[in-house]
């Protein structure tokens, strides 16, 4: 290693950084993935029947709709739900102790809305 473990520096080529398109426009890009998939699910599609079998059987060990443990920070509860046909967690907080209709839940983040 040394005092100066980067001399003489290391060059590295990345074949794939044209690939890089962080606003989803390049055409050249968006062609290429396109082919991609398609060339996939011709190779794959005789496989569907058993991966919508393993999907199923997937969703069957988990609950969807579920609530985590509440943990206290400050005057609030915090807490996490999940919401079947969601694909993502809603977190959301409650005064803390509060039960029936005062407890109140507040939205944090619903990641939902986020992902569209």
């Amino acid at each position: 290693r040394g005092a100066n473990a980067f001399d003489p520096p290391v060059e590295l080529v990345d074949d794939f950084f044209w690939l890089r398109d962080d606003k989803r426009e390049d055409e050249a890009v968006l062609s290429h993935l396109r082919a991609e998939n398609a060339y996939t699910a011709a190779q794959t599609s005789h496989l569907e029947d058993f991966r919508e079998a393993l999907y199923r059987e997937l969703l069957s060990h988990v609950k969807e709709t579920d609530d985590s443990a509440p943990y206290a920070r400050g005057p609030y509860e915090y807490f996490t739900r999940t919401v079947e046909g969601l694909s993502y967690a809603i977190h959301c907080r409650k005064a803390r102790g509060a039960t029936g209709k005062k407890a109140r839940e507040q939205v944090l983040l619903d990641e939902n809305e986020v992902a569209r």
